[in-house]
């Protein structure tokens, strides 16, 4: 572990158990499980450094433990030393271990002091995110790590409020175990990929979305700022994901609102004349957002790994009936639950997450039957939550197609997941009880 990085994980590490020891002063078995959780995360930590550092460019990525989060790490640092005003030299990556170079359209603008485009392959605002990091604290990349595992933290803290207001207090701990100990979610979330970062940022979302009380205006305008910012901070991180999460959290805000009686009288003959008389242009919209998803599956199907494929017999996406797109969106969705399957592929990790994989299936029902309980009990909130799962997980089913990609950005979506099935398990258990 280098020095830089030891001092920032320690320094930051004693704010955050004062922060947790404040915030879960009525829940100390929260508090214990996350520093419990906290322990484990950097005794991973420090094993993944040592592993990284024992390699030297080019051979890095030989290392168990090397992913896009160690791109997105050197190209932030060659970038921050642009900010720096300083020139780097190629002979720096052969002689310090554990940092591999693969950009070299940001070397290339860095050796004319410019800054690569974000547009560049893992560039983005991430790696500037990583870059500013850098420039103000020094080559840490330990520390990067340890900001997602304060993110992972974090998100299992507004995971826990949010299914202890939605529901109750068993099913948020149990949502909070499932969460913390997911084992995807806690291997990516001692990484450098930017999905913890994502996970958090949408679940702080989402919880102040909950919070806001249209009574009280001041409270509701300034919520609703709030909620404006971390949704273009989402969108830095993962580009075009307003367009999935706007209209759900329009719709509930209209409901949350009450408004949506007098606008439904209001706007609905010409809301329904709009859509008969547009209704080619609305299905044209449909047609070609699916296209566009399609293209991004076949992407995936070049990439390398093992990889699964929707198009069944006929890959002309471009001439697709309706009843073929359902088969391909049914398809998508059988691999976003069900994957890894045997016959898409077989790796010794895939077998490892095999028995995870099958609890998750059975949590996914769960979910399904805790949903219905909820419906039936009249539960509020379930419109935001199981929006954004149908809408971002309806994204991912018909636009993924690597399966190691796919599970790990179907972490964003899983606490909905563990909510549901824990409400649902906690219920039934304390009516057998």
């Amino acid at each position: 572990m280098d020095i830089n990085s030891l001092i920032l994980i320690l320094i930051v590490s004693a704010a955050l158990v004062f922060f947790l020891n404040r915030i879960t002063k009525d829940e100390k078995s929260l508090f214990w499980l996350i520093i419990t959780v906290l322990l484990l995360h950097l005794g991973l930590l420090f094993y993944m450094q040592m592993d990284l550092r024992r390699y030297y460019h080019p051979d890095v990525m030989k290392s168990r433990f090397f992913d896009d989060g160690e791109c997105y790490s050197s190209n932030g640092f060659v970038i921050s030393n642009t900010l720096k005003g300083k020139k780097i030299s190629s002979a720096y990556f052969y002689k310090n271990g554990g940092i591999e170079f693969l950009g070299n359209e940001v070397f290339n603008a860095a050796s004319g002091m410019k800054i690569a485009s974000r547009k560049e392959y893992q560039v983005g605002f991430f790696a500037y995110f990583y870059a500013i990091i850098y420039a103000a604290y020094g080559y840490a990349p330990g520390f990067l790590n340890f900001l997602n595992i304060l993110a992972h933290l974090l998100a299992a803290v507004l995971i826990f409020s949010l299914a202890k207001e939605i529901f109750n207090r068993r099913t948020a701990y149990l949502a909070t175990v499932l969460f913390l100990l997911w084992p995807t979610i806690f291997y990516y979330s001692t990484t450098k990929v930017k999905e913890p970062m994502v996970v958090f940022l949408a679940y702080l979302l989402i919880f102040i979305l909950f919070k806001l009380d249209f009574r009280n205006k001041k409270q509701a305008l300034f919520y609703l700022f709030i909620s404006i910012l971390i949704l273009l901070s989402i969108q830095a991180l993962r580009e075009n994901i307003i367009k999935i999460l706007v209209p759900v959290i329009a719709l509930y805000l209209l409901l949350k609102a009450k408004w949506w009686k007098f606008l439904a009288a209001i706007l609905a003959i010409p809301l329904a004349a709009m859509i008969f008389l547009k209704f080619d242009a609305l299905a044209r919209a449909l047609q070609g957002f699916m296209i566009t998803c399609a293209y991004r599956h076949k992407g995936f199907l070049d990439s390398g790994g093992i990889v699964y494929q929707l198009y069944g017999s006929f890959s002309d996406t471009s001439n697709y009936s309706a009843f073929e797109w359902l088969l391909y969106y049914l398809r998508g969705w059988f691999h976003l639950i069900f994957e890894p399957l045997f016959s898409t592929g077989i790796s010794i990790s895939f077998l490892a997450y095999y028995p995870f994989k099958l609890i998750f299936i059975a949590l996914f029902f769960l979910a399904l039957l805790g949903l219905v309980l909820s419906l039936r009990q009249a539960k509020g909130h379930n419109v935001l939550l199981v929006g954004f799962f149908l809408a971002y997980g309806s994204t991912l089913a018909l636009m993924e197609g690597n399966v190691g990609t796919m599970i790990r950005h179907r972490d964003l979506i899983a606490p909905i997941i563990f909510i549901y099935s824990a409400f649902f398990i906690t219920e039934k258990l304390s009516v057998n009880s």
